[in-house]
């Protein structure tokens, strides 16, 4: 894609570090923000419309937002008539997700799933922590073998966390398959504002040909986490390394701690509340964790940890416990959504930086209460005391999860921050993490990464806010997408 010359006039402009807008026009050539106005450019008149910075979703999953997009969506079914409505699909392949069960007041099962449709069918649930099969999606991918694992059932149909991961393993996409998802995927998130995404896609499996594309395409930032479980398994990252470019950087390690709250998988000090013989699973103890994060250190990689429960949070404050003074690695914790004051203080110690979702607050609001009770409520989501530990704070979806709209995100983090520091979480923060300088600012020199919308995003109020989509954005200067 050739870097066209813009000019953008008559907009509001946002400087993060000010904290306000400026009425003026934008020049952009060769991919960066100037201060005189480029020859034989394009120009734009934004009729006084609001430009901020590309917005960064600091952890989502770009590939299974894709599949999501391209699949049956199931987030809305609340009854069996919508299940067998949504599986009602000429695809030989029925891939669905986003059931709830405290939508559903029930699990989907293999025998029910059976009776639907005798095509090979797997649903995940919201989370993407759970699926359920039913028998011709066991016999078409092999897959007698996890029987049992992480507690998955085969009579039930019912699969759960790691057997999630060697499910995904049997699952093969032509390359064809593979670009038509990462680009809808792509599609999704330009769309909604989105100029880097952190994402989570690389698991071994179809690597090389999600290599080829990530690397290929110039429509978004791509800052890749390579999931790991041993210290000697990072040759899938020093390979997708030799790919990197401006559009496409391998910038960190992806560890699973533990699991999800939806789940009963989320390692927690105490049992479940709706499940008293259940305190979850952890999938790393501390030493393994250390293995990985000294690993890391020596090579100057940063690691991102899966942190859900209080007990994960324990295995990773200890995990880290040994990192450089200041983490200038930038080492993080994603999602933490349970911990205690204790626990926060002393990673504000080891200056680990936190990758959350406001948007769980909302969604799992019902869950969390069945899960955890009323009592250790109080220090689930603890958004807040996170930024008043003083710790570095970068907003994501979380995608296919949550929705990737940057107005409904901004919206949930009013529960917690003020406007313009839910702003700062959700540009300067993120592309902190990844080394990058001066963002947030639309300044002579720097990176020409866009978002256009039609309000002012420090005063808009929650339905207006709500009812607004984006105008345009702008990635390395070149219009990406345009209502």
């Amino acid at each position: 894609m050739d870097r066209e010359n813009l000019v953008l006039k008559d907009c509001h402009v946002y400087s993060v570090r000010q904290g306000a807008y400026s009425r003026r026009d934008i020049y952009i050539s060769q991919g960066r923000i100037l201060d005189t106005q480029p020859k034989n450019a394009r120009v734009v008149d934004l009729n006084g419309a609001y430009v901020h910075s590309g917005f960064v979703d600091a952890h989502a999953h770009l590939l299974g937002t894709g599949i999501k997009k391209g699949s049956i969506d199931l987030s809305e079914a609340r009854t069996i008539e919508c299940l067998e409505h949504g599986l009602r699909h000429s695809a030989p392949l029925l891939i669905a997700r986003g059931w709830d069960d405290s939508k559903l007041s029930f699990t989907p099962n293999r025998a029910m799933l059976d009776r639907i449709t005798d095509k090979p069918a797997i649903l995940y649930r919201r989370c993407g922590h759970v699926a359920v099969i039913n028998s011709a999606a066991l016999e078409r991918f092999s897959l007698k073998d996890l029987e049992g694992v992480d507690g998955s059932s085969l009579k039930t149909g019912l699969l759960r966390e790691r057997a999630l991961n060697i499910l995904s393993s049997k699952m093969s996409f032509t390359r064809s398959e593979l670009q038509a998802f990462i680009d809808l995927g792509i599609q999704e998130f330009i769309s909604k504002g989105i100029t880097t995404v952190h994402s989570d896609d690389m698991k071994s499996f179809n690597d090389e040909f999600l290599l080829d594309i990530f690397s290929a395409q110039r429509k978004l930032r791509i800052f890749e986490k390579v999931k790991t479980e041993k210290p000697d398994e990072i040759s899938l990252f020093d390979l997708a390394k030799e790919k990197e470019n401006h559009f496409f950087t391998v910038g960190a390690l992806k560890v699973y701690l533990d699991g999800s709250l939806g789940a009963r998988t989320a390692a927690l000090l105490e049992p479940y509340d709706d499940d008293p013989m259940n305190c979850g699973m952890l999938y790393m103890d501390i030493e393994q964790l250390e293995d990985v994060v000294e690993m890391a250190e020596n090579r100057s990689i940063q690691v991102c940890a899966h942190t859900i429960g209080d007990r994960s949070m324990d295995v990773a404050l200890k995990g880290f416990a040994r990192i450089m003074p200041h983490n200038p690695l930038k080492h993080r914790l994603i999602h933490v959504q349970t911990a205690n004051r204790k626990q926060l203080r002393q990673m504000r110690k080891l200056d680990l930086r936190a990758t959350i979702q406001p948007l769980f607050f909302f969604s799992d609001k019902g869950i969390s209460l069945e899960r955890l009770g009323s009592e250790r409520l109080q220090i689930a989501h603890p958004y807040r005391a996170i930024e008043e530990e003083g710790i570095r704070i970068s907003l994501s979806s979380d995608s296919p999860v949550e929705s990737i709209s940057i107005f409904e995100n901004l919206s949930a983090s009013d529960k917690f921050f003020s406007r313009s520091n839910s702003i700062k979480y959700y540009t300067v923060e993120g592309k902190d993490l990844e080394g990058t300088p001066r963002y947030g600012e639309i300044s002579p020199g720097c990176i020409a990464d866009l978002t256009i919308v039609p309000l002012n995003l420090l005063e808009a109020e929650r339905e207006a806010l709500l009812s607004s989509e984006v105008i345009m954005t702008v990635v390395a200067g070149n219009v990406v997408f345009e209502r």
